[in-house]
């Protein structure tokens, strides 16, 4: 069974994700989460993608804390 069978959509899944990343952030709906421990390499290559998808609409970057937030008692 080659690849194309055994999922449908081949080799576009990559099209597809990028495709529904463009119509949110192209709504002004995009937002990009950072993860503790991500490089600088990681953080640019990140923004750098935001900005090709969003068609100059802004989006949102939020940083995640580095510390475990405490579970509300």
């Amino acid at each position: 069974m080659s690849q194309d069978q055994r999922r449908p959509w081949g080799e576009n899944v990559e099209m597809d994700i990028r495709d529904a990343m463009k119509q949110q952030f192209s709504a002004g709906q995009g937002v990009i989460m950072l993860q503790p421990g991500m490089t600088d390499t990681m953080i640019l290559h990140m923004i750098k993608m935001a900005i090709s998808v969003s068609d100059g609409k802004p989006f949102t970057v939020i940083p995640l804390p580095t510390k475990p937030i405490a579970a509300a008692s």
